[in-house]
């Protein structure tokens, strides 16, 4: 009887060990996702007009990741790099052009409006809003 017992949690503890390997839907282990640089949004993009200065950038963006002073154009970029468990990697950049102190051209990929970085924030903490 003893070894009956001890052979069926045995048995137990084995079936229960490869079904909680094989279940594919866990991400085991668990690796966050990584957000590093600079997060701007669609708003303050359009913030950004021609003729502006440098210190007006600064106020709206904040402070670049790269700042290019070997010619005669400054250049600010901004960098974004997401990293996602599925190793899923995104590389966002954003390039101000300043000549003699004034904003002479902006470009780059689109951010994300403040809505939707609000949103996802929202869902990956599980709080509601209103």
């Amino acid at each position: 009887m003893k070894y009956n017992n001890i052979k069926n949690i045995i048995l137990v503890t084995i079936i229960l060990t490869v079904n909680g390997c094989c279940y594919k839907n866990i991400n085991f282990p668990y690796v966050p996702e990584i957000n590093q640089g600079n997060c701007i949004n669609l708003e303050q993009q359009k913030m950004l007009k021609i003729g502006m200065s440098k210190k007006q950038a600064l106020q709206i963006l904040g402070t670049p990741a790269v700042k290019d002073n070997n010619t005669n154009i400054d250049k600010w970029e901004y960098i974004h790099y997401s990293n996602y468990y599925n190793n899923r990697q995104e590389t966002k950049i954003f390039t101000l052009c300043f000549k003699d102190g004034k904003l002479i051209n902006f470009s780059g990929d689109d951010f994300p409006q403040q809505q939707e970085y609000t949103v996802n924030i929202t869902k990956k903490l599980d709080v509601t809003t209103e």
